[in-house]
């Protein structure tokens, strides 16, 4: 057998740490005012965001109002208290002879283009031409031909009669 071998033990010095000085812990007391002051601080804020919001909503109630108001103006405005000249197909236009002598109006008369249109219709309705399988359609009689210079198998209907009585109005 082999003969054995002896270590030497090291020793190892072990420092101690120097203690080092803590700052003493609070109090709770301290801490409970700190807690207090806080709280206080937000409180204040909340009443004050309270506050502003009574605020803007009156602001915007307010606003509101305003709007109408200016709303309502222009609708004055608009209706206003002056009649305006009509203009359009409500302007009364000068008719040609032929159509005076079908309406039953002295000739020279100036009409608008909505109550000649109103004339028309209630002679349709009068002498039943309104064609009974398509009520859009007009079956023209020799008269109601004669005024609207129709070509044969034109179609006389309620949408194209302006189209038709358009030449009887004398341009100014």
């Amino acid at each position: 057998m082999a003969p054995k071998k002896t270590t030497q033990a090291t020793t190892e010095s072990v420092s101690t740490p120097v203690p080092v000085e803590v700052a003493p812990a609070e109090t709770p007391e301290v801490e409970v005012d700190k807690y207090a002051t806080v709280l206080e601080k937000l409180q204040s804020f909340a009443t004050e965001i309270k506050e502003l919001i009574t605020v803007v909503k009156t602001l915007q109630k307010e606003h509101n109002k305003l709007k109408q108001q200016k709303g309502s103006r222009k609708a004055k405005k608009a209706g206003g208290d002056t009649k305006r000249p009509p203009s359009g197909f409500a302007k009364p236009t000068a008719l040609s002879d032929t159509l005076c002598e079908f309406l039953g109006v002295p000739q020279g008369s100036s009409l608008a283009r909505t109550e000649v249109t109103r004339i028309i219709n209630q002679y349709v309705k009068t002498n039943n031409l309104q064609d009974q399988t398509d009520k859009r359609r007009i079956n023209a009689d020799d008269k109601l031909k004669s005024i609207m210079s129709m070509q044969e198998g034109d179609k006389l209907t309620y949408f194209n009669l302006q189209s038709y009585i358009k030449h009887h109005f004398i341009k100014a």
